[in-house]
């Protein structure tokens, strides 16, 4: 069971206890959403490791792409930081230092590594619980802060592939799905 909470801008993740109760915490994750996020519970169905997004201000309204994409509902989706490109040194820098913030258009956004826990963990059907929790069961999750400045600000720090690499394009037998994959960013 997973639950995203967007008045913390966090995600929870639940294991299964021994009478088969999802009451474990196992995981959680700091998160954006936004206005659009929809209350109520869902059941993943899609995935792809990269995925066309609706583009936001910064990115002048044009697509922006996500890796480890999971479909919530509809246009709703978790979702790394944005891209420009399908291309891993291509990240919205500006927009990562929001995480933990309400900055997405609705979908849930998280840091490379969090989003890929997901992806790689979370099967079809995975129940999504969106709601508000007034205390948090754990100390609030944090993520790594990039500097404007540094040449690698294009990558996720917590992307394995991002050190001490500068600037990566995907070797052919690595290149994205280029299928249009319609979100909300």
């Amino acid at each position: 069971r997973v639950q995203t909470l967007p008045n913390q801008n966090v995600v929870l993740v639940y294991a299964r206890d021994e009478d088969g109760q999802y009451s474990i915490l196992q995981n959680a994750f700091l998160c954006s959403t936004g206005r659009a996020t929809p209350y109520g519970t869902y059941y993943t169905s899609e995935k792809k490791v990269w995925g066309q997004l609706f583009g936001s201000k910064s990115s002048n309204y044009q697509y922006v792409y996500g890796q480890y994409v999971t479909r919530i509902v509809n246009n709703i989706l978790f979702h790394t930081v944005p891209y420009f490109t399908m291309v891993k040194d291509d990240l919205e820098y500006e927009q990562y230092d929001l995480l933990g913030t309400a900055a997405s258009l609705g979908c849930i956004r998280m840091n490379v590594e969090s989003t890929k826990w997901i992806y790689d963990n979370c099967p079809y059907g995975t129940r999504i619980e969106i709601c508000d929790l007034d205390t948090l069961p754990v100390t609030r999750p944090a993520s790594p802060v990039i500097d404007p400045e540094d040449p690698r600000r294009g990558w996720d720090p917590t992307d394995p592939e991002c050190k001490p690499k500068y600037a990566v394009t995907p070797s052919p037998d690595t290149t994205p799905d280029p299928t249009p994959f319609p979100g909300v960013t």
